[in-house]
């Protein structure tokens, strides 16, 4: 992901599959900073937006931000189980 970025700076699916990993690997502070600049990318559907968003909230350790976050788009995207699972995890 990151020859990608290196790249393409502006390829926020790279810039959010990277934020996962680094998150995954513990690396929060730098996972959260890829994932609010992959949130902020025209490039991505409304809903991964939000989701890029309330992961960087939660890695960052706003949890209660992060589970309201999780809660609008379990709203918006009653068809997606992911966010309603987000919220009791």
């Amino acid at each position: 992901y990151e020859q990608a970025l290196a790249a393409h700076p502006d390829f926020a699916l790279a810039r959010l599959r990277l934020g996962d990993v680094l998150g995954r690997l513990g690396h929060y502070d730098l996972a959260a900073a890829q994932l609010r600049a992959a949130a902020q990318s025209p490039q991505l559907g409304t809903e991964e937006r939000g989701r890029a968003d309330a992961h960087a909230l939660a890695l960052t350790g706003k949890v209660a931000e992060a589970a309201a976050a999780h809660a609008q788009l379990a709203r918006r995207f009653p068809d997606e189980p992911e966010h309603e699972l987000s919220r009791i995890a």
